[in-house]
């Protein structure tokens, strides 16, 4: 846990499990549409934020 959130989660799956229904489906939304147009991005974890990367840091939701 750190000082600026409540919770700490330790993989990606965590995050979406922790989420509400309305925002897990948002979150799929964006997720889907960021792997149709870069289909080889990577996703991954960093400050409790999905992030999408290439070489460098594409966008996070």
């Amino acid at each position: 846990m750190n000082r600026f959130q409540p919770v700490d989660f330790q993989d990606l799956d965590d995050l979406y499990e922790f989420l509400l229904d309305d925002e897990l489906r948002l979150v799929k939304i964006l997720r889907s549409l960021v792997y149709e147009c870069i289909p080889e991005v990577k996703e991954k974890l960093s400050y409790n934020v999905p992030f999408f990367r290439l070489k460098k840091t594409i966008c996070f939701i």
